[in-house]
Parts: C-alpha cells; structure tokens; sequence
C-alpha cells in the first residue's frame, strides 16, 4: 500500500463539534486521532492513522501544525465515507488550497460540512492560507478556554473567500476540526 495524504473534516458524533477547550494543540492533534480512528472516510485504507502521522489543521500562539509542501491532499468527512475525492496540491511551501472553491459540496467535505477551528491569520489572498497563526485572541488561549473565555480564529466551507480560514467566533460554539493525515 502506497500511502496518501489526506485532510479530513471532523466533528464529534455528540455535538456535531467541539468548543475551543482541547487541552492544547496537542489535545487536539488526539482528537483528530481518535476521531479518524474510530469513523470511516474516503480513502481511509490509504491513510497512515496513527500519532505520527495524524494532527489537527491549527495554529496556538506560536506555531501551527502545516501541511507537506508540494503535496496533493484528499479531501473527505469522518463518518461520511461516502463524500470526498476532490484533491489540492500544496505551493511549495506548504500553503493552500490554491483555488477559490467552496469546500460544502459531496466531493470535498460533504453538503453537511460545518465550520471548523483553525486559528490562522487571515492572509490576504482567498486562494491560499498563512502559514502563521493569528496570535493571541485567534486561538481560544492557545486551546484551553471554551465558553466564556476568549475569541478563535475559524472557518466555514462554504466560502470562496479567506473566511475559509480567517473568521473570528467566541471559544464556546461547536465547530469542528479539520486533521490533516500526512503520509
């Protein structure tokens, strides 16, 4: 088996997502994890599920987990094994997606796609994301404070803007994650 990279939206089965608090970028790279271990996606016979390979598409204070570059990643919804297949080829510094389209369709993340966390700076350019977080206030204190607490940076797939990446919400709402699988 040759494996493939892929970047697949999450939510927990529960809540249909997850408020700011994951104990950390770390707590969320385990939440990736443990979803994609337990629920089905396209592709997931190609996917190295596994701590090394596995991390949550976030930015903290500091540092945010990238994907490869010059990479082609699938796209796809745990539990929904059925939508994905569309793919987008990382620049070379590992910045994406390189297009404009809405991500809310069955051959990206699925017509029931919500918004999901990311704590990115907005960027200026709608076809592709920084590579560096907003800072303090976009990252819900570094992923530890939920409802009540401070702002987080998140996005929502139906955009063909940098709200896919740049939108600002309270740590209290449900939204989901997005895990990038690497090979």
């Amino acid at each position: 088996m040759t494996a493939k990279p892929y970047f697949i939206l999450t939510s927990n089965i529960s809540s249909n997502g997850y408020g700011g608090n994951f104990g950390g970028l770390s707590g969320a790279n385990n939440v990736c994890l443990t979803n994609l271990q337990a629920n089905d996606f396209m592709g997931k016979g190609y996917a190295m599920v596994d701590a090394a390979h596995v991390k949550a598409f976030l930015c903290d204070d500091s540092t945010c987990n990238n994907l490869n570059a010059s990479t082609t990643y699938y796209m796809g919804q745990a539990g929904s094994p059925t939508d994905g297949g569309s793919s987008f080829t990382t620049s070379g510094t590992g910045s994406g997606p390189g297009t404009t389209v809405s991500w809310n369709t069955a051959s990206y993340f699925g017509t029931t796609a919500g918004n999901y966390w990311t704590g990115r700076e907005v960027g200026s350019d709608s076809s592709w994301w920084p590579l560096t977080p907003y800072g303090t206030g976009g990252n819900c204190s570094n992923w530890t404070a939920g409802a009540g607490g401070p702002r987080g940076r998140y996005g929502t797939p139906g955009s063909n803007t940098t709200n896919k990446w740049g939108l600002d919400g309270g740590c209290g709402n449900n939204y989901r994650l997005i895990c990038i699988v690497n090979p």
